[in-house]
Parts: structure tokens; C-alpha cells; sequence
């Protein structure tokens, strides 16, 4: 079912209508007005919108988007879009004619996940696609790949454990198959399977199948940690 919003602001009205006009739009779009804070939805834009004979010809604008659950969009712009919680998102925003990509820059996004800003793109079209130069003070690791639906086995616990020390549970290769990511970032605290890692730095490339995290640095109590990682998703091996 479809959802019922306000719509207020103001929107440029060109002197022609024929071939590609640009119009200045300063819009708010708010769902349940009388919503508490947690649960209010809103986007606000405020820059330009392109028309190509009347057809979504482009967007270019300052965008304030606030929701409690990114999936509430899916129907709207990709079902690709992860499940991040608690969004808040200020940026710059470039969407092509084709609406194939959505390009964020200078973006601040908040959410219960983790904080992340910088420049970075989202493909939309053919299979997840990104690309980006991210900063993050605060990212839970576990939560976030849980938001773009991966979901890793627990880490094993070795106190008094009788088991193996590495998780015999199957890795989700499927999932390393369609996207592709070329992803670069430090984060300043990074929780992951229980732990804190602190001081990450890290070059992430996905394509093909073949995951390749490398230089992945993080600072230990007894110094700095450089290390590198490959995966591959079709002869399954790390």
C-alpha cells in the first residue's frame, strides 16, 4: 500500500516546456506530520531539476533525508538499497536521466549502524554497485553488512571451547558474485564478531566474484597491524 505524505516548497515554471529545461526546485516531502521523532520521514531538496520533454532529465540538489528504515524507499528508487536504520543523510546529489546512480557528495549519513562522510556512488542498475572515499568515527561492522543482507557466521568461542577454532559454517559466496565495490577509509572505532579494532584504514575491491581488501591496517596494543585479504567466490577460496 502506498504511503501518504506533505508535499510543500516552491518549483521553478520555465518559459518553454520543449527540449531540456532546468528548474529550480526548495522542496519538502514529510510522511505522518504528526509522527514522533522516531518514526517521522522526511526528504528535503533544494536545487535543480531537469526535464527532457517533460521525463526526469536529472537532479542536482542539497538533500536532508530522515527516516527510521532506508527499505521504506526500495519502492521508490532500487530494491537494492540496504536496510540501514535511524538514516540520517545530509548531502550534495547528483541523479543522471537514466536514474542509474545516485552520487552523494560531502555526504554526512548517520545511522544506528554507524556514522560515515565523504564523497561516493551507489549504482542502482545491473547489481549493487559502489564506490567511494569514506571516513567513519564509529561503525558497527556486523549490523552493517546484516543491512546490505550478509550475513557472516559468529566467531568461535575459544575459551573452554572443544570445537574448531574456525567456524566450519559455509561462507556466503553467492553474495560476493553480483556486486561490484571499489571502496577506500579509515574509521576511527570498528566493531566486528564481539570486537573493537581501532585506527582502520583499508582498500577494498570487489569485482567478479574476487574480493581483495588490501593494505587493511588497524592499531593493536602492541602496534600497528598491516595485513591483505582475498577472496574468491568461484573456486571458493581465501
Amino acid at each position: 500500500a502506498g504511503k501518504s505524505f506533505t508535499l510543500g516548497g516552491t518549483v521553478g515554471i520555465p518559459q518553454q516546456l520543449e527540449g531540456r529545461v532546468s528548474l529550480p526546485i526548495d522542496l519538502k516531502a514529510q510522511a505522518a506530520p504528526n509522527a514522533t521523532p522516531a518514526e517521522a520521514e522526511s526528504l528535503a531538496l533544494k536545487g535543480s531539476l531537469a526535464l527532457n520533454a517533460l521525463r526526469f532529465g536529472g537532479l542536482d540538489a542539497i538533500a536532508a533525508l530522515r527516516t527510521p528504515s532506508l527499505i521504506t524507499l526500495r519502492p521508490v528508487l532500487s530494491p537494492m538499497l540496504p536496510a540501514l536504520t535511524e538514516v540520517r543523510l545530509d548531502s550534495r546529489i547528483f541523479v543522471p536521466a537514466d536514474r542509474g546512480m545516485i552520487v552523494l557528495k560531502g555526504a554526512k549519513l548517520l545511522t544506528r549502524e554507524g556514522d560515515v562522510s565523504g564523497d561516493w556512488t551507489l549504482g542502482l542498475k545491473g547489481g549493487l554497485a559502489m564506490e567511494g572515499k569514506l571516513v567513519s568515527a564509529h561503525l558497527d561492522l556486523d549490523a552493517m553488512f546484516a543491512a546490505f543482507g550478509v550475513v557472516l557466521p559468529p566467531a568461535p568461542a575459544l575459551a573452554g571451547a572443544t570445537g574448531p577454532a574456525i567456524s566450519n559454517v559455509p561462507l556466503p559466496w553467492s553474495l560476493l558474485r553480483g556486486p561490484a565495490v571499489n571502496l577506500s577509509g579509515r574509521i576511527a572505532a570498528m566493531g566486528f564478531q564481539g570486537e573493537t579494532w581501532k585506527d582502520v584504514s583499508f582498500a577494498l575491491q570487489l569485482k567478479g566474484g574476487r574480493l581483495v581488501a588490501a593494505p587493511v591496517t588497524l592499531s593493536l596494543p602492541d602496534g600497528p597491524l598491516r595485513m591483505s585479504l582475498t577472496i574468491d567466490a568461484e573456486s571458493a577460496t581465501i
